[in-house]
């Protein structure tokens, strides 16, 4: 009997003991950082948003992290990896100089690899890391030995901070015959987005607004930070950013190759990703057919913002199909009607739709009455088919499904 009870006993502190297993609620929405280019020995904050997750809202979350090295033990987090919320409450902030929080690792390197828990461990969000290809990413000022200047994240966006990083040594002045010439220099940028419309608020002589600071154990190295919408009241979605260093007193200057104004463009994670609904199933010349874009998301989530096509960048659908012979008929771009005709729509969400019947869009003389579809191969382009600002568009091709009946 008194052994019997001592297993009982032995079983019950087992299960006691045994250490719970964390629910994975679903990922990061996105993590970003101000200044958004920094040193590991600088002090930065950090942004969590964990929408779409079951933890928004609550005060328990901590950071779990194991590259470059792991902060704390899981069992026994503290004060120093408390993520804080703010006024949206899906978005946590964490506050620290990394080389402290890591424990000084000889070697910090360029990425951070973690996870997001509540301070019991039994609920958790899944990894952010490089083998899932969402680590989050530090900038390497080593970038700026073959560059003038970097603008990161090179997927900058006007929700989200960004940092301005040039070599003052390697910038040009004097229109393009010098260079060095803000060297030792308190540099000032000169900013603004899409050609310059709008500019800055801060672009007035000396403004503190738009002083630059000098990047610590750097030579020649500056940098400016920004919020988009502090630098500019109402900005608008940024599809370039236009910008210049200058001495507060315009006596002297830093620019890009030439002497001309530096333009960066925000890079994308890829030009985008189609889907295509045809009904019915078998494709006639008569047949109502629905094609939709959806843009690719880039590396924060946002996506290719609502409205970022207008005027003369509006995006065109162009086409060929193969008919039932084999042959291709393309749609003739130069036939500015036809081209209207193939202009796609805007929706809400972001998405863009272009809805049509084949014998609608095409003369008798293009496409003969009772020709087979056998295939039919879409194209997305400007209007002048160059300046995408989605950047190279693929082609898709659809192959219809016909029915059994």
């Amino acid at each position: 009997m008194k052994k019997s009870t001592n297993y009982i006993l032995l079983l019950i502190f087992f299960v006691l003991s045994a250490p719970a297993f964390a629910e994975k609620v679903g990922p990061v929405n996105a993590i970003w950082s101000y200044p958004a280019a920094f040193k590991p020995d600088q002090q930065v904050t950090f942004y969590f948003d964990v929408q779409g997750t079951t933890l928004v809202g609550r005060t328990d979350l901590h950071l779990y992290s194991w590259t470059p090295k792991e902060i704390e033990p899981w069992s026994n987090p503290t004060a120093n990896t408390l993520l804080i919320p703010t006024s949206n409450t899906a978005v946590y902030t964490l506050t620290c100089i990394p080389n402290t929080l890591w424990g000084s690792p000889a070697d910090f390197g360029f990425i951070i690899n973690g996870l997001i828990k509540t301070e019991a461990g039994d609920f958790q969000t899944d990894d952010f890391s490089d083998a899932n290809g969402n680590a989050f990413k530090l900038f390497d000022y080593a970038a700026l030995s073959s560059n003038i200047a970097v603008v990161w994240p090179a997927e900058f966006s006007r929700e989200r901070p960004i940092s301005i990083i040039a070599n003052m040594a390697a910038a040009w002045s004097n229109n393009g015959t010098g260079q060095g010439e803000l060297v030792g220099e308190q540099a000032y940028i000169w900013l603004g987005m899409n050609a310059w419309t709008p500019g800055s608020q801060y672009n007035a002589l000396g403004n503190p607004g738009a002083r630059c600071s000098d990047v610590p154990n750097e030579t020649n190295i500056t940098q400016y930070n920004f919020w988009p919408d502090s630098v500019f009241p109402t900005p608008p979605v940024i599809k370039e950013l236009d910008f210049l260093f200058n001495n507060g007193t315009w006596d002297k200057t830093a620019r890009d190759v030439g002497g001309k104004d530096f333009i960066f463009k925000p890079a994308t994670a890829g030009a985008g990703s189609a889907s295509f609904t045809i009904f019915p199933k078998k494709v006639t010349q008569l047949d109502i057919m629905s094609l939709i874009y959806t843009p690719s998301l880039d590396t924060t989530g946002a996506g290719i913002p609502v409205g970022i096509l207008t005027g003369s960048d509006r995006i065109y659908v162009f086409m060929e199909f193969e008919t039932g012979s084999g042959a291709l008929i393309p749609v003739d771009k130069a036939v500015v009607p036809q081209t209207q005709k193939l202009q796609m729509t805007t929706l809400p969400d972001g998405t863009y739709q272009f809805s049509f019947i084949l014998n609608e869009l095409f003369t008798e003389t293009e496409l003969p009455a009772g020709v087979e579809v056998k295939k039919i191969k879409f194209t997305f382009m400007n209007f002048d088919g160059a300046s995408s600002p989605f950047g190279d568009m693929p082609a898709y091709t659809v192959v219809p499904v016909k029915s059994d009946n």
